[in-house]
């Protein structure tokens, strides 16, 4: 069964002694604490690696930004709002000749799985003043973008939770019992709850392959 994120919370400050919280709202007790660390802490353990459950892909391509002035990059991408990390950007022409691509970087064509590219931000009309919005610069055209999404905890594993209590806890120790030796025991649990976690989402991804032609397929 999927945890909420109080759920997840009180798992982490029961770890180390402390009072649960009720809601996301709250204003007493560890309620402030809880709000201003848990979706930090969140989002930086979603964007450590390559978690197959955060994986999300723009199947039919990126929107392009209206304003394009660098002359140095043919297409000026929108930076999907959800996207943690960026991946990598691939030639959708590659998705027909892959077994498992986009989702797996074809790891024999380095050139086709993450074409070069570069995050930057959106400059107005006048070329000068930022506008605040995150873009992707490249030039292929009709990229897609495989990237770590900001995903919902239902979607989480039971590994990975495991690793966000512990790295939880440890945020939650250092202003709740700053002298406390848990935390000596929480870094060898984020260590081991991390490796576990990450190994645990590497071996539930696709080995790619290159499709086989008819004729391949009728000489075996």
């Amino acid at each position: 069964m999927s945890l909420d994120s109080v759920s997840i919370i009180n798992l982490a400050l029961d770890r180390i002694g402390q009072q649960p919280i009720a809601n996301m709202g709250q204003t007493t007790g560890n309620g402030p604490l809880a709000m201003r660390q848990y979706d930090k802490t969140r989002r930086a353990c979603l964007s450590e690696t390559w978690w197959t459950f955060a994986r999300s892909e723009t199947p039919n391509g990126l929107p392009l930004v209206s304003n394009n002035v660098w002359s140095n990059w043919q297409y000026a991408y929108e930076y999907p709002n959800d996207c943690l990390i960026v991946n990598y950007l691939c030639n959708p022409n590659l998705i027909s000749q892959v077994i498992g691509y986009p989702y797996t970087p074809a790891y024999w064509n380095d050139y086709n799985r993450n074409n070069p590219h570069e995050i930057t931000v959106a400059l107005a009309a006048n070329n000068i003043t930022a506008t605040g919005q995150k873009i992707i610069l490249s030039n292929m055209e009709d990229a897609i973008l495989v990237y770590t999404k900001d995903v919902a905890e239902s979607l989480m594993t039971d590994l990975f939770v495991d690793y966000l209590v512990s790295k939880l806890a440890k945020s939650f120790c250092l202003r709740l019992l700053p002298q406390s030796p848990i935390l000596r025991d929480l870094d060898s649990e984020i260590t081991e709850t991390g490796a576990l976690a990450k190994r645990h989402s590497a071996n539930e991804d696709v080995e790619p392959s290159t499709k086989k032609s008819d004729f391949e397929r009728y000489r075996q």
